[in-house]
């Protein structure tokens, strides 16, 4: 009977080890994805800035295609087209909130 007992809570061991074992991975995958996220909108981040001081006499267009020249030899080909262009669009959106804040108008 207490053998019995030992090898059930074994298994019961293993099972509870392996189930989260698996929530550890799922995590780990996930976390590793937010961050390498992060990495790639610093890079574009950091190429629209690049390519807006560069660049600034160019056209809006022309200076994006400076910028996925540039985040492109960062990244390599890890990202497609419509990943890197909603890098940018954030990466715009953002620098123009800094650059040019909402004006705030009071209510009478």
């Amino acid at each position: 009977m207490r053998e019995m007992v030992m090898e059930l809570l074994l298994v019961v061991i293993q099972l509870l080890v392996a189930t989260i074992g698996g929530f550890v991975v799922a995590w780990l995958k996930e976390k590793l994805g937010e961050i390498n996220y992060r990495k790639a909108y610093n890079v574009a981040k950091k190429s629209v800035q690049a390519a807006e001081q560069e660049f600034g006499y160019l056209s809006g267009e022309e200076r994006r295609r400076k910028a996925i020249t540039k985040i492109r030899q960062k990244l390599g080909d890890k990202l497609s087209e419509d990943e890197i262009s909603t890098l940018i669009e954030s990466a715009v959106f953002e620098m123009n909130l800094i650059l040019k804040p909402p004006s705030v108008t009071p209510i009478e």
